[in-house]
């Protein structure tokens, strides 16, 4: 995760790790994503890796704010379109998460699969 994280952050053609800050520089969200290309998409698009927010700090519009910063800076990246994965069927908080998705402006792209090499 650390050395992911370090490309994300040190090179900005990779992707983009956006952070959101409380008072007194406390973390209380994290937003990571990266650029693709793909035939399929004209243009690059950006895939969100990871959104998270303190569970304290849930419902209080941080996730929002992090989508919201993404947003513009795609934009400026001339990037024209976000995807996300929903986690497995089995997260506790998928309602919740497909929701928050869908009230941001997301729409259903279909079932990701995935295949893990040796």
């Amino acid at each position: 995760m650390e050395s992911t994280t370090a490309r994300l952050l040190g090179d900005e053609t990779v992707g983009a790790v956006l952070v959101a800050e409380a008072d007194g520089g406390v973390l209380v969200g994290v937003l990571a994503a990266s650029w693709q290309t793909a035939i399929h998409v004209a243009g690059r698009y950006a895939l969100i890796q990871d959104l998270w927010v303190e569970q304290a700090w849930r419902s209080q519009a941080i996730g929002s704010a992090l989508l919201d910063a993404l947003c513009r800076l795609a934009q400026e990246r001339g990037v024209t379109r976000l995807e996300v994965g929903l986690p497995r069927e089995h997260f506790a908080a998928l309602a919740s998460t497909e929701a928050f998705y869908m009230r941001e402006g997301f729409a259903p792209l279909g079932a990701r699969m995935r295949r893990i090499l040796p």
